[in-house]
């Protein structure tokens, strides 16, 4: 893969911005164990072995997160494009499968709700007219002086 030329359209800077800030909330809470000293489900301190698996674990999802932006960011690669926007419905999918306990607690169903369509605007900056113009083939950018 080639690194995309040009100045990034502020779409995809957004697009950027919220994602990496997204990861690092994510990280933040998943690591919050470890500064509290206290795992809830064990009621009970941690232990290194914990501790270090945790850290091992939100790591690699802090990594895989930022993959995809990577791939946008910098190389423009419409698969990324396709593979964000299709991640960004999954959150969508676990809200219908939770609609029966979100029936119960109406309060729940509209924090799923904005919890799942926050990925798809996210997703959606990609689609804009300039976020497509910045996932559009080399050849076809140079060609555009011509028309």
């Amino acid at each position: 893969m080639k690194l995309a030329k040009g100045p990034r359209p502020w779409p995809i800077w957004l697009f950027t911005i919220l994602t990496i800030g997204i990861a690092l909330l994510r990280l933040s809470e998943s690591l919050r164990p470890i500064t509290n000293q206290r795992f809830p489900e064990y009621n009970g301190t941690m232990t290194e072995a914990e501790a270090d698996w945790l850290i091992i674990k939100s790591s690699a999802r802090f990594t895989i997160d930022l993959i995809p932006v990577a791939w946008v960011f910098l190389f423009a690669s419409r698969f990324a494009r396709w593979f964000v926007t299709a991640m960004a419905f999954v959150p969508l999918v676990i809200v219908f499968s939770d609609l029966e306990y979100a029936s119960t607690y109406p309060r729940f169903l509209w924090f799923s709700l904005i919890s799942a369509a926050t990925p798809i605007m996210i997703a959606g900056l990609l689609f804009t007219p300039k976020g497509n113009r910045w996932f559009r083939p080399e050849d076809k950018k140079a060609s555009d002086a011509f028309d």
